[in-house]
Parts: structure tokens; C-alpha cells; sequence
């Protein structure tokens, strides 16, 4: 396990390209989308100074070409069926003196090239829309309300269609009140969907999602140093589950040749 300290900024999520020769990584912020090397990150002298020299952009001015939206969230890769790669990510409107304040919901894609937002947004029916994960087989994209998750709301990113939600179906007895503070989601090789909780009260863990079922389980993480952070976006590749969280300053942690069992989410160092 390693991590690398980014500069402030809250960040919300983060998207790997999935191909395998590639290295691109896209970090969200509030209202900034970055697009980084972390190898380069790695070799730099100065890493701080090789973050700040990355591309950036201020995307949500762009979106309809007013500041409709003010907030990124987590977000997917996608190729749709025109064969261009697009970045897609969740956003919100909210106050400014108050960020749980939210008036508006939606998504947006952005060229993963020059950081631009390529045109395509729809709205969402949340209150408050934290993150997107899509899956590449079915172009299906998956999200769900921040607070009392009780099921996935579906969307269909190729012609924004809004299907029938999936409720998620606990494995633990007792009532069910939904799950809570949902900042991140990412398809794990095995095709289940992993969310990442933030909610402290139930010790922040990991839910894994049989998206045919609805079935959810909970998994940890071992080392759960890093656990004193905020939660944010998660990805995997590469035998790896990489993730993003905030602790004074923003930081993403790699974990290594990661294995998925029935109670832990592990490391191999």
C-alpha cells in the first residue's frame, strides 16, 4: 500500500483509463477535473510540483455554458457506440453557503483529451448525486441517492433513459434503513459493483453489489489505516483497487494485487 498527498482541493473522484498500455488518470474536484500520470508523480523530484503542472480545467462554467452545476463528484469511463472515449461525471448544484443545500442534479461527459465538456448532460432525479459508475459491457450507468440508499437508480448512457431501479437487497438481518453517505462506486473485475461508503457510524466500509440480484455484502480493508480519511471515488486495474480520499490535504492510495473474499478486501504486500 502506497498513497500519494495531492493538493487541496476536495477531491471527489478519480477514473483510470482502462486500456492497458495507458497511464492516464483523471482526478475530480469540486469544481476542477485534472488529468495526471502517476508514474510521473512517482520519479518527479517534487511531486507537488508535477500535480500542480498536470492539465486542468474548469468544466462546469462550460456545461450549457452557465454555471448551472458548481460541484463534481466521482465518474466512469465510457466508449460509447461512435467509438470516442468520454469521461462522465456526477454533478451537483448547491448553494454556495451550503453544500447540502442541492437544487439541481445531472451528468455530463468531457473529452478525456482536453478536458473539455463534449455537449452531452442530462439531468437526474436525486437530491443529491455523488457518483457514477458504468458499465462498459451494457452501457448501463449506475447510481444512487448520497443518504438511506435503499436501491440503484439506472440510466441507460447511450440515449440517457432512466430504466427501473435495482433495490438492493442487504445481507445482514434486521431492518433496513438503507446505506449511507454512498461517495464512489467502480465495477470490480468480476463484474460486481463496489461503492464506497463514507459512513463513519458503521465503520466506512466497502458494499459489493451483485447488480443482477441486488444482493450487497460488506467487505473491509486491510491495512484500514487510511480509514480516518473521508471516502471518496474508487477504480480498479491491473489487479489493483486504487481510491481516493481527504485528510487535510487530498490523497489517493494504491492497493496492491487486491483480493475480494466474503469479509475482507486485501492487500498482498
Amino acid at each position: 500500500m502506497w498513497s500519494l498527498r495531492l493538493p487541496t482541493e476536495f477531491t471527489q473522484g478519480l477514473i483510470l483509463s482502462p486500456e492497458s498500455d495507458s497511464h492516464d488518470l483523471w482526478i475530480s474536484t469540486s469544481g476542477f477535473l485534472r488529468r495526471l500520470d502517476p508514474r510521473k508523480l512517482v520519479e518527479a523530484p517534487s511531486r507537488m510540483n508535477a500535480i500542480r503542472q498536470a492539465k486542468r480545467t474548469a468544466p462546469l462554467t462550460a456545461v450549457t455554458g452557465t454555471p448551472i452545476y458548481n460541484h463534481l463528484g466521482d465518474g466512469s469511463y465510457f466508449v460509447p457506440n461512435e467509438g470516442k472515449p468520454e469521461l462522465w461525471f456526477a454533478l451537483e448544484r448547491h448553494e454556495p453557503t451550503n453544500f447540502m443545500n442541492i437544487t439541481r442534479t445531472g451528468f455530463a461527459a468531457f473529452d478525456p483529451n482536453t478536458l473539455q465538456f463534449n455537449g452531452k448532460t442530462f439531468e437526474s432525479p436525486q437530491s443529491i448525486c455523488a457518483w457514477l459508475a458504468i458499465d462498459q459491457t451494457t452501457g448501463l450507468g449506475y447510481t444512487s441517492e448520497w443518504f438511506g440508499a435503499k436501491e440503484l437508480l439506472v440510466f441507460d448512457m447511450r440515449t440517457y433513459e432512466q430504466k427501473p431501479s435495482l433495490p438492493l437487497v442487504p445481507t445482514t438481518a434486521g431492518p433496513f434503513q438503507g446505506y449511507n453517505a454512498i461517495q464512489g462506486g467502480a465495477f470490480s473485475p468480476d463484474g460486481e459493483l463496489l461503492l464506497v461508503s463514507d459512513d463513519a457510524k458503521i465503520g466506512k466500509p466497502f458494499l459489493m453489489v451483485n447488480i443482477v440480484t441486488g444482493s450487497v455484502r460488506s467487505v473491509s480493508v486491510h491495512p484500514p489505516q487510511y480509514l480516518v480519511h473521508e471516502m471518496e471515488g474508487a477504480q480498479f486495474k491491473d489487479g489493483s483497487l486504487f481510491l481516493v480520499s481527504n485528510k487535510d490535504r487530498d490523497t489517493i492510495s494504491y492497493f496492491h494485487k487486491f483480493k475480494v473474499t466474503d469479509t475482507a478486501l486485501d492487500t498482498d504486500l
